[in-house]
């Protein structure tokens, strides 16, 4: 299975809802939002909610100022089940419809790892 890892926070998030439709042929999202308190996030998270069904959506609450981006990653990676792809997504990472049929390829020929470069 592929999991996507997603960490949002205080920043507007302009890109978010068409990076999540670009990878929504994942099998599920782990989403960590690391500022729940605050506008932005609250609105961030809003878009998640309205863009991954809720069978596939994974979502965890933290504060940023009690935890470190590192503690926020590992909590995002702590939600994707063992033994699972995790595509780590970034919230403006908007792939092209092709993506799908690499990564699946490439998992499918023994890769462990992918590295995707964007402009």
């Amino acid at each position: 299975m592929i999991g996507v890892h997603l960490l949002f926070g205080r920043n507007p998030e302009p890109f978010l809802q068409a990076a999540l439709e670009s990878v929504s042929w994942a099998d599920y999202v782990c989403a960590v939002n690391t500022a729940p308190d605050e506008g932005p996030a609250q609105h961030n998270e809003v878009v998640v909610h309205q863009t991954v069904p809720r069978e596939k959506l994974r979502l965890d609450r933290i504060r940023m100022n009690t935890f470190s981006f590192s503690e926020a990653r590992n909590r995002a990676l702590g939600l994707a089940d063992d033994g699972d792809y995790v595509l780590i997504l970034d919230s403006d990472d908007v792939h092209f419809p092709e993506w799908e049929g690499i990564a699946r390829d490439l998992i499918a020929k023994g890769h462990d790892i992918v590295t995707a470069h964007f402009w």
